[in-house]
């Protein structure tokens, strides 16, 4: 399967996560209400989302934490992500947890190469994706605010996808400064375009929207899968005073 037959399946997978969903609470969730984070922690900024596609609208925690390293936690229902970054913002490591799949893998960058390494769908993996040097964002929310504060109008960076931990490469483009309505208020923004190398804009096309005084993340709009299927939209709902979740990459999830 080609790059660009690859980006119409996108949403499949999706799917198949989502209608476990309905009968799995991921065990964060609970640390999240009633945990504490540990004193060695520096919680930055902890923000809530939600995630809309068709008719299913789930919530999703988004929190930084800056001490002892920077990570990013993006926590939704049967699914924990986890992007540690250096100080530029380009991620170093990637862990992702499915409780519904059996999948928890560990990814790192080593020179021009990524690591994975773990469970995925119950399946022992140990495998690598070559790169070159341009910069791995695995937090998009996040390392984009690079590009808004920025004089350049481009960035270029390789992720994996989720579904199928392929590496693609990614180009962010500058198109509008744009004021748009989040909860009722008006939201001066940068909105950036995401297109991947190789597949047409007609395709495969996403936009973020950034607050411009701080370059927090406020709007998603993108496919959710092939021609037909409804889109993801993903909108600030408000800051989240939550303790960080006490798990670290070895713990058990449940």
């Amino acid at each position: 399967m080609g790059v660009l037959e690859e980006f119409q399946d996108m949403g499949r997978w999706k799917e198949r996560i989502t209608e476990k969903r309905l009968i799995h609470l991921l065990p964060c969730l609970f640390l999240l209400l009633c945990g504490a984070s540990p004193p060695q922690t520096q919680l930055a900024e902890a923000h809530r989302y939600l995630e809309t596609q068709g008719d299913r609208t789930t919530t999703i925690h988004w929190i930084l934490e800056r001490e002892p390293e920077m990570r990013l936690f993006w926590l939704s229902e049967g699914d924990i992500r986890i992007a540690s970054t250096d100080d530029s913002l380009n991620t170093v490591q990637w862990e992702m947890r499915q409780s519904t799949e059996g999948t928890h893998i560990v990814t790192h960058r080593q020179d021009n190469r990524i690591l994975i390494q773990g469970s995925w769908e119950g399946e022992a993996v140990d495998m690598e994706r070559d790169i070159d040097d341009a910069p791995w964002y695995q937090a998009t929310s996040l390392a984009l605010r690079k590009l808004v504060f920025s004089s350049d109008t481009t960035d270029t960076f390789w992720t994996l996808r989720p579904d199928n931990l392929k590496a693609y490469k990614m180009t962010a483009e500058k198109i509008a400064e744009e004021t748009i309505s989040v909860n009722g208020k008006s939201i001066p923004s940068e909105k950036i375009r995401l297109s991947v190398d190789g597949v047409p804009q007609l395709i495969y096309e996403s936009h973020y929207w950034f607050r411009k005084t701080d370059g927090v993340f406020v709007r998603f709009d993108g496919p959710g899968g092939p021609p037909g299927h409804p889109r993801i939209q993903i909108e600030y709902a408000g800051e989240a005073d939550l303790p960080l979740p006490a798990f670290s990459a070895d713990a058990p999830t449940g």
